[in-house]
């Protein structure tokens, strides 16, 4: 197991070369003019910056940033204390950083379906869909299919990368005028195979942000799925409903969840009352080979919440003793957490042509 903090040295030092078996990892920074990040851009940032470090120690990494950002990451102004080279950086426009809610998904085929934020303006979903389809016809990224009347986003599937996925009722109370259920059905079995459909994560009380599907469960190995603390009717129907489509071939592990106040006087809130997905081990990014798990104790404005690093320990060794892949802790601040923002939904993952395709788009690739 991997210590609890970043890896702040040479890049790629276990020096795999960055072939076909390495998984591609693409993030996308805020604008330095986007006003929806200003608070927190140099944060947001500065944990992009380190998360691509870390994530190429084991895969490949990449920092999608636009012409007026690029300085503050590759060390031309000095705003930010880390920096990255250019070999892992890509120039390129794209309005929003969760990048796995609008990128194209699906195991068996990578289709493209339409991104539409209830949170966000018709206008400003549109600018963000339109944003990743430019970036697609630029790099010539082959996609299996679009699907342009169909709405999905990221934060409503949880994948398992090969052959089966959890798809939110959300998605089809969201399309319900623009397609039969069962014809939606027929399309997302096409492009994800075996499909289950679940019950959206109730929000925790006190909780500012509705919490997201890939924030309570994931695949952490292709049969073994890992879930949060969920209200006792939504976890019943969960496992009602997995049992009733994967019978026994589906492992649901319960995560514990830190930060979760003590019974008593004397509890002061914690997890309950926390913000984003702070205190969330499954809100998990993982790939074919490793589990990239957030962890929370060693950040110090977490510590009053009750946080801890004996917490993060015993649930990383946990989800090691249920999966073949090595598990590797990251350190997530509370600027990211409370946020909503996740390992998961800043992270677009790529294989094979595709992921060379990014990689040849990068700073370092056009040397």
């Amino acid at each position: 197991m991997r210590p609890f903090t970043f890896f702040v040295g040479s890049l790629n030092k276990r020096n795999v070369p960055h072939g076909l078996n390495r998984t591609l990892i693409v993030l996308a920074a805020p604008s330095i003019w986007d006003l929806n990040y200003a608070e927190d851009f140099v944060p947001i940032v500065q944990f992009q910056i380190k998360l691509v470090r870390l994530l190429n120690e084991f895969e490949s990494a990449l920092l999608i940033a636009d012409r007026h950002t690029i300085p503050f990451i590759n060390g031309q102004n000095k705003l930010l204390s880390d920096n990255l080279p250019a070999e892992h950086l890509l120039e390129a426009t794209i309005y929003g950083i969760n990048l796995h809610d609008f990128a194209p998904l699906g195991n068996v085929r990578r289709v493209k379906f339409v991104y539409r934020n209830e949170n966000l303006t018709l206008v400003a979903s549109r600018q963000i869909d339109n944003s990743i389809n430019r970036f697609l016809i630029k790099s010539r990224l082959r996609v299996d299919k679009r699907e342009p009347d169909i709405v999905l986003m990221g934060k409503d599937v949880v994948d398992n990368g090969v052959n089966r996925a959890l798809i939110s009722n959300i998605t089809f109370a969201k399309n319900i005028r623009k397609i039969p259920r069962q014809s939606l059905m027929i399309k997302l079995q096409n492009a994800f195979r075996k499909v289950i459909v679940v019950p959206p994560p109730a929000p925790f009380v006190g909780r500012r942000h509705r919490l997201r599907l890939d924030d309570v469960l994931c695949f952490i190995d292709d049969a073994v799925l890992v879930m949060s603390a969920l209200t006792p009717s939504i976890a019943n129907k969960l496992h009602m409903e997995v049992f009733k489509r994967e019978k026994k071939e589906v492992t649901v592990v319960e995560l514990p969840v830190d930060g979760m106040p003590k019974e008593g006087p004397s509890a002061s809130g914690g997890h309950q009352s926390d913000e984003g997905n702070c205190g969330l081990y499954s809100a998990i990014l993982a790939t074919d080979r490793f589990v990239f798990v957030p962890v929370f104790g060693n950040i110090a404005a977490n510590w009053q919440l009750g946080y801890s690093t004996m917490a993060d320990k015993r649930t990383v060794h946990l989800i090691e003793s249920y999966t073949r892949k090595t598990v590797v802790p990251v350190n997530v601040p509370r600027e990211i957490c409370r946020r909503g923002l996740s390992l998961r939904s800043l992270s677009w993952t790529l294989k094979g042509a595709a992921a060379k395709r990014i990689m040849a788009m990068s700073g370092g690739g056009k040397q």
